[in-house]
């Protein structure tokens, strides 16, 4: 009898260690997969914020004369991770509030060093994604959608901008027109990420982007713009993707517009 007692704990003991294992193996796997949709939401949103506000200044220098810019720069990163853990397939739900919880605090001790409206308008995106927690809300549609791409576009480049001299012009506010389009453009599929009404929004949002950037320089950096566009808008009519690839693919398209975008603006 104590000889099968044995082997049956043995057995019991290796079938809850190959368990423990396999429990192991795929929270790793999990983890992985979540890497690159995390680093490519850092790297299209910030390069939408702080490369395109290059078009206008030398953003390298402020981070030199002026110790606010760091302030703004800790926001965007808590911003985007609180976006990335908004939309994430997996539960980050808790992460998401606290992550745009605290992301209101830079704003806070940045304080009388920006314009009290700009502060505002920062917090407000704050504020927004705290609600895109609440599901009475319905802020995952395209009301939410323009709302965010808006407050993206405008919000975080504008303060920049304020940050290096003090004001904004009219010409500059115009820059940040094909930006919030871009941001709209590649939002959509994740705000709205089923139906024919995706692919049409996303088709208007387009040509207006294709048609407005038609007035500035046409150079190689608009044909590559516009390339990644038409593919983008490809992938939304003809791919179906499981929504766990969506901030993958559609923000590693972004993070490319944007560079594109950028290019072509400063010639």
């Amino acid at each position: 009898m104590d000889s099968k007692n044995l082997k049956k704990n043995l057995a019991h003991t290796d079938a809850a260690a190959s368990s423990s294992m396999i429990s192991a193996s795929v929270r790793n796997s999990r983890f992985k997969g979540r890497i690159f949709p995390l680093l490519m939401t850092l790297l299209a949103f910030n390069t939408a914020w702080w490369h395109y506000s290059d078009i206008n200044q030398n953003v390298s220098q402020l981070f030199v004369k002026n110790g606010t810019t760091w302030l703004l720069l800790f926001y965007t990163v808590l911003i985007a991770l609180a976006f990335f853990a908004s939309f994430s397939q997996n539960s980050f739900r808790f992460s998401g509030v606290v992550l745009t919880i605290l992301s209101g605090l830079p704003i806070l001790f940045i304080g009388n060093r920006l314009d009290s409206h700009i502060s505002e308008l920062l917090l407000l995106i704050s504020a927004f994604l705290l609600l895109l927690q609440i599901h009475a809300f319905n802020l995952k549609s395209v009301y939410g959608m323009l709302a965010f791409s808006f407050m993206a576009g405008a919000a975080v480049p504008t303060a920049i901008f304020c940050l290096q001299n003090g004001h904004v012009n009219r010409a500059f506010l115009y820059s940040l027109i094909p930006l919030s389009m871009t941001f709209a453009f590649f939002l959509t599929p994740i705000f709205i990420p089923k139906g024919l009404f995706k692919s049409v929004l996303s088709m208007l949002i387009g040509l207006a982007l294709i048609i407005y950037t038609l007035t500035e320089a046409v150079n190689v950096w608009f044909f590559l713009n516009l390339l990644v566009l038409l593919l983008t808008w490809a992938i939304f009519i003809n791919l179906k993707l499981k929504a766990k690839y969506h901030l993958s693919i559609y923000l590693t398209m972004m993070f490319l517009s944007i560079l594109f975008l950028t290019a072509q603006m400063s010639l």
